[in-house]
């Protein structure tokens, strides 16, 4: 039974509309779980969509500085604050006893998203989707069960490459807002900078540079994967490596064109392929 039922109701709501993508892998997941799930999910857009709704990075700093302190509040014995993510996620916290740490390190990482200023290198850049991404689904496997380190390197790899996936089909979104996601050094190696790729049509130099964004994550997940050694308590988790794989796998076979239509496919066949993945 639900405790804080509408405050649940508002982060199935909230990840339903605004972060589809796990809102339809959630639901691979009992309803026990799922629920619980949508409050971490609802918890993460409120912090990733900060720098969306702020016009100066100090005012997104405050606002951060406020779920810090919501979370540090929950951790006392506080009453959760009048705000229906912090109401549901003190009930997940609680019942599952999820290390403060997992939730400063979501928290701290945002404050990179407050920056203009593309990422140098790709090591940089693969450290904040390690900070955002990857240690959102290590909350995940938390919630699952896995009480070691032994899942994390694989959470790690699934993370990576799904943020990237993400980022890839919402690069139209980031150039409208005059925002680089890619890093300079892979720019650089194809002759472009922030400026060039900004203002520059779907180029063969701009589809090579994407093509390497996917090399690393591609070859993860082909090569350095083994899906058989995620613990039965996280072997549900398969679904975000399915989602990612599948993504990325779409983007290559478009060369890195990441304005095609076929990004912008339904949601309901991204539902069966996945279905079909996790039959296997």
């Amino acid at each position: 039974m639900l405790t804080n039922t509408l405050s649940y109701a508002y982060c199935m709501e909230q990840v339903q509309r605004f972060d589809p993508d796990r809102y339809m892998c959630s639901l691979f997941f009992p309803e026990s779980l799922r629920y619980d799930l949508y409050a971490l999910f609802a918890f993460n857009h409120e912090l990733a969509s900060l720098s969306e709704l702020v016009s100066e990075p100090m005012i997104g700093m405050i606002r951060l500085a406020w779920w810090k302190e919501a979370i540090e509040e929950i951790y006392v014995g506080k009453k959760p604050r009048e705000h229906p993510a912090i109401a549901a996620l003190a009930d997940v916290i609680k019942k599952h006893s999820i290390p403060q740490s997992y939730f400063y390190g979501l928290i701290q990482a945002r404050e990179r998203d407050f920056s203009q200023e593309p990422f140098a290198t790709t090591l940089e850049f693969e450290r904040y989707l390690d900070q955002t991404s990857s240690q959102l689904l290590l909350v995940v496997a938390h919630i699952l069960g896995a009480r070691d380190h032994t899942a994390h390197e694989g959470v790690g790899v699934i993370g990576r490459a799904w943020a990237i996936s993400g980022i890839v089909r919402a690069l139209p979104y980031f150039i409208n807002n005059k925002r680089c996601m890619l890093p300079l050094d892979i720019l650089e190696k194809h002759g472009l900078t922030a400026e060039t790729f900004l203002n520059t049509q779907m180029t063969d130099t701009v589809k090579l540079s994407i093509m390497e964004l996917l090399s690393k994550p591609l070859w993860e997940l082909r090569n350095n994967f083994d899906l058989s050694l995620f613990s039965p308590e996280i072997k549900k988790m398969r679904v975000f490596y399915h989602h990612a794989k599948l993504w990325l796998e779409r983007i290559e076979r478009l060369e890195g064109d990441f304005q095609h239509p076929a990004l912008k496919a339904g949601r309901f066949m991204m539902l069966l392929r996945l279905w079909w993945a996790m039959k296997k």
